[in-house]
């Protein structure tokens, strides 16, 4: 196990926000609400479900995007969460311990990315420089205080003249943000506190009974 006690409080903090937003969300659900919420904020129509889940989104998402302007900003990238691939080499389906998250009864499908290139999977710090070159803390404070209120009133957020990105753009760029962190919470945070990480355990198999459990890999 990899610690890295040499890296500041500060970047620290940023990797413990990363694992606290996987903690509330596995990748499928995180992008599943990401989508729903920007479809929604892009619409003339508000959020039909209980608002409260929208509050608690954004309240997970912020510290995930402060968390990748931190480590952009401070250059406290984990060279464990880096992949090599060979020039003509794609991410493999197979390579279970570079993408697969360890929420349970989940398979290798819907941990692959969805968003990012050949080159950000392989190096998803790079999400991190597309996301500090699209503004700092204000900035993006700003973009999710008014993608929030979008979502819960019925005007569009592409009707904002004061957010200078239509909800397409933030959209794919949300969506590479969640990606990248969840490639990096998988490779490079081991521990928290002193407290080891929950990791891959293996594709789910149907028992007799008809349960999935865990097949170790």
């Amino acid at each position: 196990m990899t610690l890295y006690t040499v890296e500041s409080p500060e970047v620290q903090h940023a990797y413990i926000s990363i694992a606290e937003f996987f903690d509330a969300y596995s990748l499928a659900a995180a992008r599943h609400y990401l989508k729903k919420i920007v479809k929604t904020a892009g619409s003339y129509h508000y959020w039909r479900a209980n608002p409260s889940s929208v509050l608690y989104f954004f309240e997970k998402l912020e510290p995930l995007l402060q968390a990748a302007l931190t480590i952009h900003r401070t250059e406290g990238e984990r060279e464990a969460a880096l992949v090599t691939l060979a020039p003509d080499e794609m991410p493999s389906l197979t390579a279970y311990g570079q993408y697969c998250g360890w929420h349970y009864k989940s398979d290798p499908w819907f941990f692959f990315p969805r968003s990012l290139s050949r080159s950000e999977y392989a190096n998803p710090y790079r999400v991190f420089t597309q996301v500090a070159a699209k503004g700092g803390r204000k900035a993006w404070r700003f973009r999710l205080r008014e993608l929030q209120f979008h979502t819960l009133s019925t005007s569009s957020v592409n009707e904002n003249e004061d957010i200078d990105l239509d909800a397409l753009r933030l959209y794919l760029l949300l969506s590479k943000l969640i990606e990248a962190a969840h490639l990096i919470e998988v490779r490079a945070i081991n521990e928290i506190g002193g407290e080891p990480r929950q990791k891959w355990r293996g594709q789910p198999v149907a028992t007799e009974n008809g349960n999935n459990e865990k097949e170790a890999i």
